[in-house]
């Protein structure tokens, strides 16, 4: 990141530093190849939204969009090159100096990722996108038709040099996001998991250089040398946001149900060490998916916060992240595990707590899933914890968990009939699971169809209960 800095200050310093003396004063020449640098990356980008569309990537979603309302400002400032079409206007410093401001407006919640307005727009990123360039093609056409109803600016006056110094720093702020997505990515392998990142940081970089083009002597080679950076560092960009939605998509399917509380993880967590590690090892399909979509409604329903949410998703895909370390002979084992045998899977939450806490973006889950296998009543493990010391969001996964591995069919059973599993489930609320995590677990079950009828759950559950939920407790 450091060289980038260098590479901005050295061109940065080039441009602004040519005079007039140094210049090549084809207007024909600009408008047409400005136009046609603006048409291809209008191409660039409409096929990067495409692909971040079809993936369903925000976060690339908004860089396309980006490029996009940046190319349409970038079209108008062609069309109003003086002498081409126009004679000399005032649009044209004005269409200069919207470029990069254009880009950085169109991307605006990807900067605010932490923030409420964020994660709106990147629930809603599709109409945020047809917003911002709806809004960038009337511009455009407002500086092609009214060329002259613009008000003067000069190249080295306060205004240009205000923003373009506010959009040099913002898209600054894109590149270091992605740096620090590389270097997550590197810290604990000698390959990165998403090498486009680097690409990108290099293409933002160039995007914030030629952010001083508005401020340098129009025609001059800084003029030239700056978009042409430009022009490369939108293509790159186009380029990397195909490339990466790509390989985005494991990750994307594993932690769908996060993603809708907070669509701005998916690349951080495809960059994850440990994330593509777990992904790389489950063989089940990532039955954990299930049992996150469920304690995120659950969530829901008891009002937990966003953040609350976020880590009760995260821990609730990786909850089994520690059975990596178990053998596969005993996870699948039909028969009863020996005490031995049991003390080994039963390390799987204080392991799965040990790995989640050596990872930066998961660090703060690993407290729910060393705790998730923890009874109110205090017969849990590994810490004995009861009631309210365990964490909320633990005792969520515990009964989401448990429920979704009733109901489902494994090698040496069958799953149980939904009404049965909430019976079960009911039968023991207070002692193993908390009630009014199971209260609020059978409404969201009833909501969504899965039990015919409050009936359905006054079943007798089975004799060999006992039995039962000691084997459920080997497979969650």
């Amino acid at each position: 990141m450091l060289v980038a800095f260098v590479f901005v200050g050295v061109v940065g310093t080039l441009g602004l530093l040519n005079t007039a003396d140094v210049a090549w004063e084809q207007s024909s020449t600009f408008a047409a190849l400005g136009a046609l640098a603006a048409l291809v990356t209008m191409v660039a980008a409409v096929v990067a939204i495409a692909v971040a569309d079809r993936s369903n990537v925000a976060e690339l979603g908004f860089v396309g969009n980006g490029l996009l309302s940046m190319s349409v400002l970038s079209a108008a400032h062609a069309a109003v090159t003086p002498e081409a079409l126009y004679a000399d206007n005032p649009a044209f410093a004005v269409a200069a100096l919207l470029v990069l401001p254009a880009f950085v407006l169109s991307s605006l919640p990807m900067l605010l990722a932490s923030t409420a307005f964020g994660r709106w727009g990147a629930r809603r990123w599709r109409d945020w996108s047809i917003m911002s360039t709806f809004v960038a093609f009337v511009v455009a056409f407002a500086l092609a038709g009214l060329p002259d109803a613009w008000p003067s600016l000069r190249p080295g006056g306060p205004v240009s040099i205000a923003v373009c110094a506010a959009s040099c720093v913002a898209v600054l702020l894109f590149a270091w996001r992605f740096h620090r997505r590389s270097a997550l990515s590197r810290s604990a392998l000698s390959r990165p998991s998403l090498p486009g990142s680097l690409i990108l940081v290099v293409g933002f970089v160039g995007l914030g250089v030629s952010a001083l083009a508005p401020i340098t002597n129009v025609f001059g080679a800084g003029f030239w040398g700056l978009r042409a950076v430009g022009f490369a560092a939108a293509l790159t960009l186009a380029g990397c946001t195909v490339a990466i939605a790509r390989r985005v998509a494991p990750t994307q399917a594993a932690f769908a149900p996060v993603l809708e509380v907070d669509p701005f993880l998916a690349l951080d967590l495809a960059a994850s060490p440990l994330v593509r590690r777990y992904l790389a090892t489950e063989t089940d399909g990532l039955a954990s998916v299930g049992t996150a979509d469920l304690a995120l409604k659950v969530a829901d329903r008891m009002k937990l916060s966003v953040d609350q949410r976020r880590r009760l998703g995260l821990a609730a895909v990786m909850h089994d992240v520690g059975k990596t370390l178990v053998p596969e002979e005993i996870l699948t084992k039909p028969s009863s595990l020996s005490v031995e045998e049991f003390q080994l899977v039963q390390r799987h939450a204080s392991d799965g707590a040990a790995m989640l806490a050596a990872d930066v973006l998961l660090a703060p889950c690993a407290h729910i899933v060393r705790s998730h296998h923890e009874r109110v009543d205090g017969a849990g493990y590994p810490d004995r914890l009861t009631g309210s010391s365990i964490p909320i969001e633990a005792r969520i996964i515990a009964a989401c968990d448990a429920f979704d591995a009733i109901t489902h069919d494994r090698e040496y059973r069958r799953g149980l009939p939904v009404g049965l599993s909430l019976a079960i489930l009911n039968s023991n609320a207070g002692q193993q699971w908390d009630a009014e995590v199971v209260r609020h677990l059978m409404m969201v079950v009833a909501d969504s169809n899965r039990a015919p009828s409050a009936t359905e759950v006054e079943l007798v559950v089975p004799d060999d209960l006992a039995e039962l939920l000691v084997q459920i407790d080997c497979e969650i």
